[in-house]
């Protein structure tokens, strides 16, 4: 099969483990099989894993894991019947690797779902994903449910994360925020030019609101590109740190820069934020980032194809390079 995704996980011994989920064929079709493997290599799961399977449909894609706090595991999916029907199957298995669910629940409608994220929360878990309408290029919008440890949904009704959509071809990444809610930053189009990708945040909290109907434009303006989706929580006092990579309209030169944004959802350095890495031929593109203490940790690349390089560089909560400069 395909490996899709890999988290390794702290259990409550301190054992470092792996759980593995991904595609599988040994059934004849695409299935989900996941795995959860001791330091020493042992098949915790068993030598084949445990089967995910949908009774509806005719292929499982796209795993996606969330490990709970109290070691069990939520595998999300995109599920569809080889038709016109895509959904999200989603199952929770136990430590000691027992499914909870007599078959997966689902999210699934006259609409077509998929992309989900499973986000950790203190009793339960968030899940995301996205909901598309209309004929392709489909409209992407985001939803959010939070869950309880059973699975069974906190909210009436799923939040609408944004009246902001997403292209088809992107995938959000959304992070905790430390209290039962989740934080996200999303490409989208720009309010004053629609012909342009801008970068907008949100917060969904664990009550279900959010910032606002759209959530936060990170930088502002109609004269540049802008490009994002990692981000890092320092704190809950100091807040978030966002890098976006920004680009002339046509592409052709780009670098990035950073933007604090408090955890009431306002920019804090300026409609452009703190400049990083300027813009040139290089085409300079976060990539990823950790969060710290007091900052976070970027890695990025740039260069062009068969010439691109990873750097890395730490940032301060106001967004100087506490390294003097960036490393390879």
């Amino acid at each position: 099969g395909t490996a899709v995704e890999l988290i390794v996980a702290i259990a409550t011994l301190q054992v470092v483990v792996a759980i593995v989920a991904f595609q599988d064929e040994r059934s004849g079709q695409l299935d989900i099989v996941a795995y959860k493997i001791s330091p020493s290599g042992d098949m915790l799961w068993g030598a084949d894993g445990i089967a995910l399977t949908d009774a509806g449909a005719t292929q499982g894609l796209g795993p996606v894991i969330g490990v709970q706090s109290n070691d069990d595991v939520v595998i999300a999916w995109n599920a569809n019947d080889g038709g016109s029907g895509k959904w999200i199957a989603y199952q929770s298995i136990s430590a000691d690797g027992v499914p909870q669910w007599a078959a997966p629940h689902q999210v699934i409608g006259t609409a077509k779902y998929s992309r989900p994220k499973v986000i950790r929360t203190l009793d339960g878990f968030l899940l995301f994903y996205v909901e598309e309408t209309g004929n392709f290029p489909f409209t992407s919008n985001m939803y959010v449910q939070r869950y309880d440890a059973t699975g069974s949904p906190v909210w009436s009704m799923p939040t609408h994360v944004s009246s902001k959509t997403v292209p088809v071809f992107y995938f959000p990444a959304p992070i905790p925020d430390g209290n039962k809610g989740m934080y996200l930053a999303f490409n989208t189009g720009n309010p004053d030019n629609a012909s342009l990708t801008d970068v907008y945040v949100q917060r969904v909290k664990a009550d279900g609101s959010a910032w606002s109907t759209t959530g936060t434009e990170v930088l502002t303006g109609t004269s540049t590109q802008r490009f994002g989706g990692t981000l890092a929580l320092m704190n809950t006092i100091m807040g978030l740190l966002v890098p976006v990579q920004v680009t002339n309209a046509a592409q052709s030169e780009g670098g990035w820069n950073v933007q604090l944004v408090d955890t009431n959802g306002v920019a804090q350095l300026g409609p452009a934020g703190v400049e990083v890495v300027a813009q040139s031929a290089q085409l300079a593109s976060p990539d990823d980032c950790a969060a710290l203490s007091d900052g976070c940790i970027v890695v990025y690349s740039e260069g062009g194809f068969g010439q691109e390089h990873i750097k890395a560089t730490r940032l301060g909560f106001l967004g100087w390079q506490t390294w003097g400069g960036p490393i390879n």
